[in-house]
């Protein structure tokens, strides 16, 4: 019985540490504290089709403490054309440090307005 118990303790503590952190712009401005080998997911909603979309920049620019960074786009379930949908910007925290993650939401081929863009700025201290 206690074997049993430690193995299902065991499996439900492997699930939520395989479970990624997500982050959104609710949380836009907020420091996170990451344990390293954690993964992180960042959901900001975007909508390509008015040329907008979010650029993701790393400070410190030559930080080794994110990795893997992947961006994808999810789509919208909504049957009306030019519906906006969510990027997401995924990576994984592989050391201790602290690292700070802007993206701007703005049209690419525009130059970059720091001031008027729209911005979202998550800042993650990884923990060994």
């Amino acid at each position: 019985m206690k074997k049993a118990l430690i193995a299902a303790l065991c499996a439900v503590l492997s699930a939520c540490a395989a479970a990624p952190f997500q982050v959104t712009e609710q949380n836009n401005g907020e420091t996170f504290v990451i344990p390293a080998g954690g993964r992180v997911v960042v959901r900001l909603p975007e909508n390509p089709t008015t040329g907008y979309s979010w650029q993701f920049f790393f400070f410190p620019h030559d930080q080794n403490v994110l990795t893997g960074a992947d961006e994808s786009y999810i789509a919208s379930d909504s049957p009306f054309l030019g519906a906006g949908g969510t990027k997401e910007l995924s990576f994984t925290a592989v050391r201790a440090g602290k690292v700070t993650v802007t993206g701007y939401y703005y049209r690419p081929w525009e130059k970059l307005n720091k001031q008027t863009d729209q911005k979202a700025v998550f800042t993650f201290d990884v923990v060994e």
